[in-house]
């Protein structure tokens, strides 16, 4: 998991930018739905996440 974290973080700050142009338009295509669905069932398992980030936090200087 740790590994994936580097593609996650990307992928983290896009599905931010869907959800503020959605604040703004109040819309979204089927494509930004896909992403958002796609996206919280790679990454829904919290606890491995939290775990993730705890173990680069700590092995970097």
């Amino acid at each position: 998991m740790a590994g994936e974290i580097q593609i996650m973080i990307p992928q983290y700050g896009e599905l931010n930018r869907i959800y503020s142009d959605f604040l703004i338009s109040h819309t979204f295509s089927f494509d930004r739905q896909k992403f958002i669905t796609d996206f919280y069932k790679q990454y829904n398992d919290t606890k491995a996440f939290e775990a993730a980030i705890l173990e680069l936090v700590l092995t970097m200087d």
